[in-house]
């Protein structure tokens, strides 16, 4: 009603403490997934974990992810129809992803099994489509820039998003409502740093790869 209400605190579980920033996602009815990451003790796991905003309150939903490493870097979307998608690097695994509907996460599963990874960027579309992109250092190489797809309910393959050679980092993604997606990302040649950027086309064909000084 044009104000800010409540201010709800968070409190972990007993033995745990929040150990980063987090992540949060809107549906079209108004309604919200938080995901954060949270410690146990001073050396344990690290988990995702998540609360969800409905009729006006907040509610916590505990861990969403289960694997024996630490979950980091969590981001959280949600389609048109409600279902959310969240994805978090997890250590000695690579990226991992989780699935909310009919008010609860699925179990967890693993995008890709690249345990060097760098930090995870989501976005999700109005339909269903997600895409991930993430840094990845070849060894005794530089990094490279890569994403991969989550459509019809299953994670392709990923796919390098430069054509170069060159150390790449902060790959982000944006998507549309039809399943495009636009990542860009930073290369180091020639003693500068510039910014590139590709396409994911759904419905036609074209894209490659675009310099922007």
């Amino acid at each position: 009603a044009g104000g800010w209400g409540e201010t709800p605190l968070f409190t972990p579980e007993a033995g745990w403490s929040v150990s980063g920033w987090g992540d949060l996602a809107f549906d079209a009815a108004g309604e919200a997934l938080l995901v954060w990451p949270q410690t146990q003790g001073s050396i344990g796991p690290t988990r995702v974990w998540s609360a969800r905003h409905a009729a006006g309150r907040w509610s916590a939903l505990g861990a969403v992810s289960t694997g024996s490493g630490s979950a980091v870097n969590p981001h959280v979307g949600i389609d048109g129809s409600g279902v959310g998608t969240a994805t978090w690097n997890e250590s000695q695994a690579g990226i991992a992803s989780a699935r909310w509907e009919r008010g609860a996460w699925g179990a967890p599963r693993l995008v890709v099994s690249v345990p060097s990874a760098g930090p995870v960027q989501l976005a999700v579309s109005a339909g269903g489509d997600a895409m991930v992109t993430w840094r990845e250092g070849a060894e005794n190489g530089p990094s490279r820039a890569f994403a991969a797809r989550l459509a019809g309910g299953s994670w392709g393959s990923p796919a390098a998003l430069q054509a170069s050679g060159n150390p790449s980092d902060d790959p982000m993604v944006a998507i549309d409502p039809c399943g495009n997606a636009v990542a860009i990302w930073s290369e180091f040649a020639a003693s500068r740093k510039r910014v590139w950027a590709n396409r994911f086309e759904t419905t036609c064909s074209g894209g490659g790869a675009t310099r922007r000084d």
